[in-house]
């Protein structure tokens, strides 16, 4: 009778590590989803003569209403020993859904805001409201545009920030909650219009 008992224990024991395991793993995995991307995030492209690094960043965050938010989207070049001339850029910017809180959303590129080639500055952006890969994100997308051609692209700056890509107006048909965050964060994945 007692060895029954034991056996049984020890099942239930382990029945326990093992879903004790399935909720680690879990866990890891959502975290290499979410953990690579930040709002400031740097990148190393390999070309014909080298490698060239560059990062990517968001900057002067403003909320200038209840319902509107401002952020500039820059690009600069991390590499002191060659320059980075840009091709095109495009990119998906995640956005708590929480700070939306249930609004309609539009967003605008504002003019007269960025330091690339007139060709290469973005034209198109739009706003994916809830995600089914990441529940509690929406996406901002930014399309790129074709490539002017090598020698043609921008030349990114060394300095400070770098150059700005964008100024983004995104503005809601309701009140942003305010005990949430944008949190704003960079992401690779479903960035395509």
């Amino acid at each position: 009778m007692n060895s029954t008992f034991y056996q049984s224990y020890k099942i239930q024991a382990m029945k326990k590590q093992v879903n004790y395991q399935k909720k680690v793993i879990l866990l890891f995995a959502i975290l290499a989803l979410v953990f690579p991307t930040s709002a400031q995030r740097m990148f190393s492209a390999k070309d014909a003569v080298g490698e060239s690094a560059f990062e990517i960043s968001i900057h002067n965050i403003v909320q200038k209403t209840d319902r509107s938010v401002e952020f500039d989207l820059y690009l600069r070049d991390m590499d002191a020993s060659q320059d980075f001339e840009l091709a095109t850029i495009q990119a998906g910017i995640l956005i708590n859904s929480s700070f939306i809180n249930g609004g309609s959303v539009s967003l605008r590129l504002i003019q007269g805001y960025s330091t690339l080639n007139p060709l290469q500055a973005p034209e198109k952006i739009e706003f994916v409201n809830e995600l089914d890969c990441l529940p509690g994100f929406s996406l901002i997308r930014i399309a790129s545009r074709s490539a002017v051609g090598q020698g043609n692209g921008t030349i990114l700056s060394k300095k400070r920030s770098g150059d700005c890509v964008a100024r983004i107006n995104l503005s809601s048909s309701v009140p942003f909650a305010v005990k949430y965050k944008p949190d704003l964060i960079f992401t690779s994945n479903a960035a395509t219009l």
